[in-house]
């Protein structure tokens, strides 16, 4: 089909928009022969000829693109050949080159380019040859220069400055050869000039020794002029075997020597004399004093003679002698001192009843148990202090039905502090002071009941009745210092301690204590001017004495080379930090309860005691201490402590802590860590979280 029965066949709107498509075509490819002439005239003659060769052969322009490819590519031909022409000017051979090497063979100028590149190649080396020799030229100029300055200064012996320039001529320089000869001769001259600087310096060192020889030499002679022969000889010694005079000095050495010897003869004489003279005065001295019998200084003026003393055989034999006389005479004055002792403590002891009966009298019953516990038992005042001491105990007991209670203990004080930190202080109101009574209640009767349910009263000398007070905070004084609650049971013939706490004037002064009708006279109680706040007492034979009186305190051998910490040491690990207050061996751990076992080593040893206080240097509260801690003695044998459920109750009575408890951020806690060694462990070492405490 043809155009023409083509274009019928379309509908106008259709052929229309051919039409358009086939003008759009048309009009892209003038717009690249614009482009392409645009591109020539800068002389982009390659960028022209890419965007013609886009021209389609169908195209209308296709012919006349074709003609303007021929053009261009001989135009830039053109081009190429003239600015080659303008570099040669310049004599830029290379960049003439490289623009003639990109006409091509079929080019119509290509044979004119070749003929030009014979001829710039040409002109290229021989601008090569005069660069070349420009350069030898600089550097034969520079190395006569440079050797020129280097003979100038070897004419004024300044080798190394002038080995130096001939070292920096160049090996391409001319003279090079002649350059190196130089170079072996100042080198050989240089070595000559330090050859006689090390001869000038061993002159000078010589000089030196000659010089300090003749020096001390001087020194030996004025030495020698004073008899002081040992201070010659050791500055004669101090002479160098390299002085001019070495010779010369041995021979005066070996001439000291020999004055010094006989030097030194003559003075051990006269010591010798000086300590026999002087022994011979002591030894008379020490007759004298024994004649007196004085043993004693006599003793010290023999121990001053010198063993040196020709006489010192004699003087051992009367030392003897006078150690055995003074040995004699201290154990007749011991004696006598003795039985001075003896009638001192009866009259001490007869003094001390004395008293303790006149306060008796005074009602003052505390002050009296204290006076008569002093009383020792080897006087003769003994049997009646413990005749009173169980009167007064006697008339702190008293019976009522199937109870009976002693009174153990009492006190005043203006308050008690619970050591619960939530708890506060029971103080005594309206100018008041507190009175605090211990007593041990007794079931007399054959069923378990309640301790007691009795009202306790007390009466001052002036007839004032005072209850006995009843507070939450008292209750956590007491548990927390082992007293039992009234509500809390008690077995036949078994005994519980309690506490009971009366507010009473400032001024009450002779107490009777009231229950159930019947009255004990306690008389003056003692007063504690600080806070109470742990007070335990425990019993030893008839009397009550303080943990700190019962317990026996050891001191610790000094530390072993600086590798334990001592008694009394603060020893700190993470939040916890211990110090050992005391420690003391036991056979027994007896409780005050007489319804408790004492508790005996298992194994037929024995057991150590160490007391602690444990501080929470943490930043919360929590329980006192969980760690592990063991001892070892002195053969290397390692012990557990004894399992805390045995001795709790020993402890408690005691006011020791357990280590369950609580113990708030900066505050302490005292424990008590039991241990059962071997009967010969005498030496032991405390080991807590890899830190060691010398406990003996």
């Amino acid at each position: 089909m043809d155009f023409e029965s083509w274009k019928k066949k379309l509908i106008p709107s259709e052929m229309k928009q051919v039409w358009s498509e086939i003008k759009t075509l048309l009009n892209v490819d003038q717009n690249n022969l614009l482009l392409a002439e645009e591109e020539a005239k800068k002389n982009n003659f390659t960028r022209a000829i890419s965007i013609l060769k886009k021209i389609k052969a169908d195209s209308e322009v296709y012919q006349e693109a074709q003609s303007k490819i021929i053009q261009y590519r001989l135009t830039f031909h053109g081009f190429l050949l003239k600015e080659s022409q303008i570099k040669a000017e310049n004599a830029c051979f290379l960049e003439a080159l490289s623009f003639l090497l990109q006409i091509p063979s079929e080019s119509e100028l290509y044979s004119e380019a070749q003929n030009k590149i014979i001829e710039y190649k040409q002109s290229l080396k021989e601008q090569e040859i005069a660069k070349e020799k420009a350069i030898q030229d600089k550097i034969d100029e520079q190395a006569s220069l440079l050797l020129e300055k280097a003979l100038s200064l070897g004419e004024q012996e300044k080798f190394y400055e002038g080995l130096k320039l001939l070292r920096e001529i160049s090996s391409k320089a001319q003279i090079y050869p002649q350059i190196n000869e130089k170079i072996a001769d100042y080198q050989e001259a240089i070595k000559q000039q330090e050859l006689e600087k090390e001869r000038e310096k061993e002159r000078i060192r010589k000089a030196k020794i000659d010089e300090q020889g003749n020096h001390l030499l001087e020194q030996a002679l004025r030495s020698s002029e004073q008899n002081k022969f040992d201070e010659a000889l050791t500055s004669l010694r101090k002479i160098s075997s390299e002085a001019s005079i070495y010779q010369e000095v041995q021979v005066k050495i070996a001439e000291y020597e020999e004055a010094f010897r006989h030097q030194q003869i003559a003075q051990a004489k006269a010591i010798q004399d000086q300590i026999d003279e002087q022994a011979n005065l002591l030894l008379e001295k020490s007759l004298n004093l024994a004649g007196q019998g004085n043993f004693s200084q006599a003793l010290n003026s023999l121990r001053e003679i010198l063993p040196e003393a020709q006489i010192y055989p004699q003087v051992k034999e009367k030392i003897a002698e006078y150690q055995e006389d003074l040995k004699q005479q201290k154990s007749e004055q011991e004696r006598e001192r003795e039985q001075l002792l003896k009638i001192e403590l009866e009259t001490k002891a007869s003094q001390l009843l004395e008293s303790a009966t006149k306060l008796v009298d005074q009602h003052s019953f505390s002050d009296a148990l204290d006076i008569l516990i002093a009383i020792p038992a080897q006087t003769q005042a003994y049997p009646k202090s413990r005749e009173l001491a169980n009167q007064i105990k006697s008339n702190r007991r008293v019976e009522n039905g199937d109870r009976a209670i002693v009174v153990e203990n009492f006190y005043t004080t203006h308050s008690l502090i619970p050591k619960n930190e939530f708890a506060e202080p029971i103080s005594s109101k309206a100018d008041g002071k507190l009175l605090v009574i211990e007593m041990q209640v007794e079931n007399l009767g054959k069923e378990t009941g309640n301790i007691i349910f009795s009202i306790f009263h007390v009466t001052d000398e002036n007839g004032y009745k005072f209850d006995s007070i009843s507070d939450t905070n008292l209750y956590i004084y007491e548990q927390e210092n082992g007293f039992s609650s009234n509500s809390d049971s008690i077995r036949p013939t078994g005994s519980i301690k309690i506490l009971k706490v009366f507010e009473i004037n400032s001024n009450s002064q002779n107490i009777t204590f009231q229950w159930k009708g019947k009255s004990i006279n306690l008389g003056k109680p003692k007063h504690f001017h600080q806070s109470v706040t742990n007070s335990p007492v425990i019993e030893s034979d008839d009397f009550k004495i303080s943990r700190q009186e019962k317990m026996i305190h050891t001191t610790p051998a000094s530390n072993n080379n600086g590798k334990f910490n001592s008694i009394n040491e603060r020893v700190e690990v993470g939040n916890r930090a211990i110090t050992v207050e005391n420690v003391y061996f036991t056979d027994c751990l007896e409780s005050t309860d007489e319804f408790d076992d004492p508790i005996f080593p298992k194994t037929g040893g024995k057991f150590i005691c160490v007391e602690l206080t444990v501080e929470n240097t943490g930043k919360e509260t929590g329980n006192i201490i969980f760690s592990t801690f063991q001892v070892m003695d002195e053969n290397g044998y390692k012990f557990d402590a004894v399992d805390e459920s045995e001795i709790y109750l020993y402890a408690s009575e005691l006011g020791f802590d357990a280590t369950f408890e609580s113990i708030r951020p900066k505050s302490s806690a005292i424990i008590l860590k039991v241990f059962e060694v071997n009967e010969d462990s005498n030496k032991l070492n405390l080991y807590w979280k890899g830190k060691s405490i010398n406990l003996f």
